[in-house]
């Protein structure tokens, strides 16, 4: 349905097309084609929603450019976290639209094929519902990262996936240590697959080494260790305007029931709503400084992208009766980390 003018385009002037106008009820618009149905010995020309259109210096030659379709995108197409760089704007919003709300949803990291559950949550973006599980010593790459270049996730300590921590470590992480640290020490599994196994990052190593250099406040690190098209989600503490346009963490706790009013509150909403055993599940896992974790089973901490000052960084916390979108600590700790879709 729709219809569209002829366009006049003079030649050896590079022209854009005029936006497309047609809609097909069902379906989204996948660019023109100079053959109405391109097959593989019959590919034509594909050019995109007003691209740009050389035409040719033969005399008033008219060319006809077909108008291509294709169904919107939903959840169950995709197979891999990475599936999500490959979307477009558009087709972004077509996948989170078929989402059900706080449904999860399974897809593979390609960098390990580690599982992880994903969801729309209330705040209406997709979050990964499951810790971040990359192991130090990974080498990831700009093909399956958020990351301009390669970077190696470093270890501390010689912790690594699958071992534990030992008791009489003493020595921690330095302000800027880009480190991993992986605790077993819930569960008598010997790999990550078991409950209770949980991953922490130091901020630099939750960056990918991108904030290591940000002495500023309320500034977001450009890359983090997060698959491709995903990221770390920023939260901001300046003013209340800041807060609500900037701050994913203040969005998600919001939604959760904290006062709208506020970057912090007394409250068990977002326990009970988003903390363990909901679909949400953020969990209470504690945190890793100086050796050994604090607070496990109590408190839940979440880096964020979102700098403070020279050494420390903002996060989400909370516990069973408190909830923070934007405190601030030291960058040297090791806490867990959730992606959002970009």
């Amino acid at each position: 349905s729709g219809s569209m003018a002829d366009q006049t385009i003079v030649a050896g002037t590079p022209q854009n097309l005029t936006p497309n106008a047609y809609a097909k009820d069902g379906y989204v618009f996948n660019g023109w084609n100079t053959v109405q149905t391109p097959t593989t010995e019959t590919p034509g020309t594909a050019y995109a929603d007003k691209a740009q259109y050389t035409a040719s210096t033969i005399a008033a030659e008219n060319v006809t450019l077909y108008a291509q379709w294709k169904l919107p995108p939903v959840i169950g197409d995709l197979t891999y976290m990475q599936d999500f760089a490959s979307l477009s704007a558009e087709d972004k919003v077509s996948v989170l639209n078929s989402m059900s709300q706080e449904t999860s949803y399974t897809l593979k990291d390609r960098r390990d094929e580690q599982d992880y559950t994903v969801a729309k949550l209330k705040d209406g973006k997709i979050w990964m519902t499951k810790n971040l599980n990359l192991a130090g010593g990974a080498v990831i790459t700009s093909e399956l990262s958020n990351i301009p270049d390669g970077y190696t996730l470093s270890t501390n300590n010689g912790f690594q996936i699958g071992n534990k921590l030992p008791a009489s470590s003493t020595s921690g992480f330095s302000d800027n240590a880009q480190a991993y640290v992986y605790n077993g020490t819930k569960t008598s599994g010997t790999d990550c697959t078991s409950p209770g196994c949980y991953s922490y990052y130091s901020w630099t190593a939750a960056t990918a080494g991108s904030g290591i250099s940000i002495t500023t406040i309320n500034t977001d690190a450009p890359y983090s260790i997060c698959p491709k098209g995903w990221k770390l989600p920023s939260t901001r503490s300046t003013d209340v305007a800041d807060w609500k346009t900037k701050s994913d963490f203040y969005k998600l706790a919001v939604a959760y029931g904290m006062d709208p009013s506020s970057t912090s509150q007394s409250t068990a909403n977002f326990f009970s709503q988003a903390g363990p055993d909901t679909t949400p599940n953020f969990l209470l896992t504690g945190y890793y400084e100086y050796g050994s974790f604090t607070n496990g089973g109590g408190y839940g901490y979440y880096w964020s992208s979102t700098s403070d000052y020279r050494t420390r960084a903002r996060n989400l916390y909370f516990n069973s009766s408190f909830v923070s979108s934007s405190t601030s600590y030291y960058r040297r700790v090791g806490y867990a980390v959730r992606c959002i879709v970009e």
